[in-house]
């Protein structure tokens, strides 16, 4: 090996070193009315865990994309509502929705969805908003994404 080749190898060894984990025990203490951290056990410190928990169970979905789940498989919605892929529903924040001439702020969701067609085969992904109001307790407007296109100037 060359001189150049052994200076590469002790760099990469020495920096392989460096970033090695620091595995130390650590004691959550209070002081006075202090709460420090250290090393050494301390009378009535707790250990602080070193290794992360369990990973939580996801988050259940929001009362409001529940409500937007069930009325996307309510009758009448899809030709055949019990055999809807519903992928993603996420929430898209509020936006206008005007009602009876009314402007309100509607909470929106956005659901990703494969519903079968007249055929029997499915369509493919499309995304629906659900708009919903503001206590999320009633399904105001619940359109296809691509539904939600503005008329032009001349037919409004």
């Amino acid at each position: 090996m060359t001189n150049l080749c052994v200076k590469r190898l002790v760099v990469a060894t020495v920096l392989a070193v460096a970033v090695l984990p620091v595995w130390a025990q650590a004691y959550r203490c209070t002081i006075g009315a202090r709460i420090v951290f250290q090393q050494t056990p301390c009378t009535g410190g707790s250990k602080v865990a070193s290794e992360p928990g369990p990973p939580s169970a996801a988050p259940a979905p929001s009362a409001g994309a529940a409500l937007c789940e069930r009325h996307a498989r309510a009758a009448g919605t899809f030709n055949d509502p019990d055999s809807l892929r519903i992928g993603r529903i996420r929430y898209a924040g509020a936006r206008k929705l005007v009602i009876h001439e009314t402007t309100i702020a509607a909470r929106t969701y956005s659901l990703v969805i494969n519903a079968r067609n007249a055929y029997g085969g499915y369509d493919g992904d499309a995304v629906y908003e659900c708009q919903l109001s503001e206590d999320e307790g009633r399904v105001l407007k619940f359109v296809r994404a691509a539904d939600q296109r503005q008329p032009p100037a001349s037919e409004r």
